[in-house]
């Protein structure tokens, strides 16, 4: 199965294709967006690990201890090799890096952390990180895509 870390390295690798670095709080906020858009697309998330609510955003836990070593700082180092992610994941990926991959990381921030995200409903009752349940985060995602398919229309 995908793992939030292979997810990364994708976004590494696109990112370092473009000359640009991210921080570990920018790559956290990228890989929990595809998650979400991936759940309402199929019914199923985009890698394994759970997506918890903490204090200052959505977080993977997993993602978050192999790259706490970052803190603020740039991650200096590409993908740990050849992309490890079928091909419709890593299509997603790429369609959310043209997106979301330029945004500085307080814009990823408003948008995961904001008033009415899964995040912010999950934290009103919890007083310690607490998982994200994958219906509300798919219930959250369907509804961004039938506001977009309004204003397209």
């Amino acid at each position: 199965m995908t793992t939030s870390i292979d997810v990364a390295d994708e976004f590494l690798r696109l990112a370092s294709a473009e000359g640009r670095r991210l921080n570990a709080i920018s790559l956290i906020k990228l890989c929990v967006i595809p998650n979400g858009w991936s759940l309402a697309r199929t019914g199923e998330p985009l890698f394994g690990e759970p997506i918890e609510a903490w204090a200052y955003g959505p977080n993977v836990p997993q993602l978050y201890h192999a790259l706490a070593h970052w803190g603020t700082r740039p991650i200096e180092r590409g993908a740990s090799g050849p992309s490890r992610i079928d091909r419709s994941r890593a299509e997603l990926v790429k369609a959310v890096h043209a997106s979301y991959g330029n945004l500085p990381q307080s814009a990823l921030q408003g948008l995961t952390n904001r008033a009415g995200t899964p995040w912010a409903i999950t934290r009103e009752d919890a007083d310690g990180p607490r998982e994200i349940p994958s219906a509300l985060t798919r219930a959250h995602y369907l509804a961004l895509a039938a506001e977009r398919s309004k204003k397209a229309a």
